[in-house]
Order: structure tokens, then sequence, then C-alpha cells
């Protein structure tokens, strides 16, 4: 009994690869494809059995090279004592400003494959919901168009400090809690990042790393920077392999 049992066994196997090699050697192959998180891109193509149906996720790590950011004056802080990485940062406007003056025309110019988002402070109490949507769409589609494999972090706007939240106009952080809620949204909506710059900051702006209440003095923005480089640093992105 245990030879006929053998027997019967090692006959599946050799049918198994027979019909792995049958299959191989037919026309009865497709493509599987990398599906990118924001828009669906090729990445590369490889052959596999029709019979064979495997569901593969790929981890990738954001790291910190080929960066890119784009801002408000507090991403124009960090340009300062940033020793590697590129900025497309204006001051003093919305995201819509940084539209109207040309900043996306430039994302042309630069090598990257991540892209960091600050904005925000200078939206508060009067840019609603549908607003950041319209405006993030023109910039995940300028992003994109440049590179369509780009990783999209979007930063939560900081805190302000108390004394500055104290003033009685939009600029509070009542507003900032608003539209980091927003972002988070956006984050799982568009499949994108979304890096809690609260972890570093907390409920609210420190005095000591800043001089205004809203922007950081030099410590303040070295030891931002190297916190956000940490984050990303710790980030992966997901990519599943599907059939086609």
């Amino acid at each position: 009994m245990r030879k006929i049992i053998i027997s019967i066994i090692t006959i599946a196997l050799l049918f198994s690869c027979f019909s792995l090699v049958f299959a191989q050697s037919n026309n009865t192959s497709q493509n599987v494809v990398i599906k990118n998180n924001w828009k669906t891109t090729d990445y590369k193509f490889v052959t596999i059995p029709t019979r064979f149906k495997p569901v593969v996720t790929i981890k990738e790590k954001i790291g910190t090279e080929n960066v890119l950011f784009i801002g408000n004056s507090l991403c124009l802080g960090l340009k300062h004592i940033a020793d590697k990485h590129s900025f497309i940062a204006i001051g003093g406007v919305t995201l819509a400003g940084l539209r109207e003056n040309g900043a996306y025309n430039k994302i042309k110019d630069y090598n990257f494959d991540t892209v960091v988002i600050g904005v925000g402070t200078n939206e508060l109490g009067w840019c609603d919901k549908t607003w950041w949507k319209t405006e993030l769409d023109i910039l995940f589609d300028a992003i994109y168009s440049v590179n369509p494999h780009a990783t999209i972090v979007i930063m939560s706007t900081p805190p302000l400090s108390q004394e500055r939240n104290d003033q009685g106009d939009n600029i509070n952080n009542k507003n900032v809690t608003k539209v980091n809620q927003y972002f988070q949204e956006f984050a799982k909506e568009y499949q994108i990042l979304y890096l809690d710059n609260y972890k570093f900051f907390g409920d609210v702006l420190n005095d000591e790393i800043s001089g205004d209440g809203i922007h950081l003095n030099p410590i303040g923005y070295r030891e931002w920077y190297q916190f956000i480089l940490e984050e990303l640093n710790n980030m992966y992105v997901y990519y599943n392999l599907t059939l086609v």
C-alpha cells in the first residue's frame, strides 16, 4: 500500500510539472502591471502563466533622496538651512498664489522622486474644503505630469503659539486643526502620504523656537528639518502586483 501511495504522489508531481511547462509553452500568459497609487501607470511588465495569479505587495522606502519641497514661507525657512534638497517656495501667498506666480511651471526644472507639500497657514479661516480640493487637484496634476511615479507627501500645518492664537482673528489653532483634517482626508482619498507635524510641535508652537508665533527661528527650522527627514526615512509606499 505504501508503494502505491508513493507512486500516486510521484505521478501527481510529474503531471503538475508537465502542466506548468505546457502552460508556459502555450499562449496562455498575461501581463502583470504595478499600478501607481495616484493614477494607473505601467511601471514594468512581467509574463506569467494565467493559471497562476499571485497577489504581491511591494514595499518601497521613501528615503530622503531627490526630494522637492513646495510651499509657503515656512518651507522657505527650511530652504535656508537645508543642505541638499530642492525647494519651490514663496512667502506670504496661498496655494493659489503659488500657482498664479508660476511656481508650478518650475516643477519640470527639478529631478525628484518625492514631493513634500507645506501649506495651510496663509489659508487659515477662509479656504473651505472645496477650495482645497480644487487647488490640490491642480498641484497634483502638475507634479504627476512631470513625474507620474512621484510620491507625494502633504505635511500638516504647524500650530501657532498660544499668544498668536489668542489674538482673536482667523489665524488660530482651531482653524489649523480644521485644515489638517482636510489634509488627512485628502491623503486617504488621493492615496498620498500624510506627515504629522504635531509629533514635533505638539498642539501649540513653543515660543523658544519661534519669534512671531508663526514662523520659526534658525534653531527651530534646523530641528524641524531633521524631524521631517527622519519621518521620510520611516515612510513607505506600497504597490500591488495584479493581473490585468
